[in-house]
């Protein structure tokens, strides 16, 4: 905790550097981080973790679009760099996106709005 407390003020500059520089400051962040964890591990510890490491770094952030709601309450898409991920949560970056943002995750339609408020009844098996 106290390294990734210590890393904020230099992930949130990279969020206000420009565009051209935020690679290479992030690439910076990134190396660093992996030397200050690297510092504290057992050598057991640090082994797996360089495995882990090289693992990760044949993965390449991916671009996706998403939806927010604009000040007026309508959708407006970003385009976003996808980073790390477990499968639940997906860290997202994209100028103009910001933290407190509201990000659209699905749609409903009239019709299956309507059928989600209808009773339904249990299926007897056949």
């Amino acid at each position: 905790d106290a390294i990734y407390a210590g890393m904020r003020e230099k992930v949130l500059a990279v969020r206000q550097a420009p565009e051209a520089e935020r690679a290479r400051l992030s690439e910076r962040n990134r190396a660093e981080l992996r030397e200050r964890v690297s510092e504290i591990l057992t050598p057991e510890q640090r082994t797996r973790y360089q495995e882990i490491v090289a693992e990760a770094g044949g993965r390449q952030a991916s671009r996706g679009r998403i939806f927010v709601l604009d000040e007026s309450g309508k959708p407006r898409p970003l385009q976003v760099r996808t980073g790390l991920t477990d499968g639940s949560f997906t860290e997202a970056s994209a100028e103009g996106l910001k933290e407190g943002d509201t990000v659209l995750t699905g749609t409903i339609s009239a019709s299956s709005a309507a059928r989600a408020a209808q009773p339904s009844t249990p299926r007897l098996p056949f």
